[in-house]
């Protein structure tokens, strides 16, 4: 329930009829972008962050995606247009790129990208202005990327490639779609279409998603919790990508919601409505270091190395990160690109 400031919280998860008072101490959430898991803040390995690609329609938002007309696009240097195909030859020396202003874009809105992309050597990605909406990648053939814009000063988008890039884009189609359904209510009662599905690769490993690099004291106790949701696949895994700066690693069974192997720290499962839990995973700090959080699908209880399938996943929603030996209630941002904080009750 989402109520407004000032107004007490009642809670009714004491087990009994009687509801007791919510009151929180003062609290940080150190997950700067807790909601928009396609931006570049999240690293993605063995894995991708897609919204609901079902829901994409109207007409291209890039005003020339098929290179029809070469001077509706800017090239920078080792870019030429010709036929209907953008082209980079390898000549520039650092990271530049092919570029459009569609002047369309909207705060905290997903968008779609598809479009054909040969890669001959070196890396590309998507950005929007300086901004990377995606990692570089080397992957070629028809391509679909997701992002969430989150800064209203992006303008132009741009095909970028690495100072090695060698290779061609064409046919650019961009398209607005939303998330999937998430717990969290908005003010007219409706879901929040601000969940994302976390899909494995075909590759043999982990797949997963990780936070930035957080930094950790020596000695505190920190917890990390995220709303998550079964799909194809039930088993989740929180993870710490190094145990001596965090020791927290706990697995999850979402289709049963209750708890697996918990090799460091301590784990909760809370259940909410339509399948969703919120996991959290509890631990010390044994280093004053940075580490990144890992949120991974597992295969089984205690077995997060296997061979995805590239089209099964799970979803999630709305990461948290503080200092404390509990998860507290969400400490969303209205902008997200900082961290957000909670005065004591």
């Amino acid at each position: 329930e989402q109520v407004a400031a000032n107004v007490p919280r009642l809670n009714y998860d004491s087990g009994d009829s009687c509801p007791y008072l919510l009151t929180e101490a003062a609290g940080t959430n150190l997950i700067t972008y807790p909601i928009s898991f396609g931006n570049s803040y999240w690293t993605k390995s063995g894995a991708s962050i897609e919204p609901d690609s079902s829901t994409d329609s109207g007409s291209n938002l890039l005003p020339d995606g098929d290179f029809s007309d070469p001077n509706d696009w800017s090239k920078e240097t080792g870019w030429s247009i010709g036929s209907g195909v953008a082209s980079c030859d390898g000549t520039q020396t650092g990271n530049t790129s092919v570029k459009q202003d569609p002047d369309a874009w909207v705060v905290g809105k997903s968008y779609k990208v598809t479009m054909n992309v040969t890669v001959t050597q070196g890396e590309w990605r998507i950005t929007l202005g300086g901004y990377a909406v995606s990692d570089f990648s080397t992957e070629s053939g028809s391509v679909t990327v997701y992002f969430t814009n989150i800064s209203a000063n992006n303008g132009w988008f741009h095909l970028t490639g690495s100072s090695s890039f060698i290779g061609s884009v064409s046919n650019i189609v961009v398209k607005e779609v939303q998330g999937f359904e998430a717990p969290k209510v908005d003010t007219s009662g409706d879901l929040e279409t601000e969940a994302y599905k976390l899909v494995e690769d075909t590759s043999n490993g982990e797949h997963k998603i990780s936070s930035a690099l957080t930094s950790f004291t020596s000695g505190n106790t920190y917890t990390y919790s995220v709303y998550v949701k079964a799909g194809e696949r039930d088993w989740f895994l929180i993870d710490s990508q190094n145990p001596t700066n965090w020791s927290a690693r706990a697995y999850f069974d979402l289709n049963n919601g209750t708890i697996g192997a918990v090799d460091f720290g301590t784990a909760s499962i809370t259940p909410l409505a339509n399948g969703w839990y919120r996991c959290s995973v509890t631990g010390l700090s044994g280093a004053t270091a940075s580490s990144r959080i890992e949120s991974i699908i597992a295969e089984t209880d205690n077995d997060k190395n296997y061979t995805g399938d590239g089209t099964s996943g799970l979803y999630l929603a709305y990461a948290q990160f503080e200092e404390s030996d509990y998860a507290s209630s969400l400490m969303l941002p209205t902008t997200e690109g900082s961290t957000t904080s909670r005065v004591a009750d």
